[in-house]
């Protein structure tokens, strides 16, 4: 398998474990869990968190980080969430280094 196809596979796994997470976050929100009030807000606010690292790992898979062994076994949400922050950065300024030449 190529590391194009393993990147797409797993970007995918990613995706449809971020629609599940919005779907759960649904149906507790919709009142059908019987939780108190505040447990489906503490609920909602983790899935949201999850969501967020969901989103950076789709982020860093798409631009190939996690396939060069960088991140690939990485669990720690904290150094995730940094790599994401240091990629976001750097696409920032590009974007600006580009605007000023063009």
């Amino acid at each position: 398998m190529s590391k194009y196809t393993e990147a797409m596979d797993f970007y995918s796994v990613l995706m449809h474990e971020a629609k599940r997470r919005l779907l759960a976050m649904d149906t507790a929100l919709e009142g059908k869990t019987g939780l108190p009030e505040v447990a489906v807000r503490e609920y909602c606010f983790l899935q949201l968190r999850m969501l967020c690292e969901l989103i950076a790992l789709g982020c860093l898979t798409a631009q190939g980080d996690l396939q060069t062994g960088k991140l690939k076994d990485e669990y720690r949400a904290d150094k995730i969430i940094r790599a994401f922050n240091s990629f976001i950065l750097t696409f920032i300024h590009m974007q600006r280094h580009e605007q000023k030449q063009g």
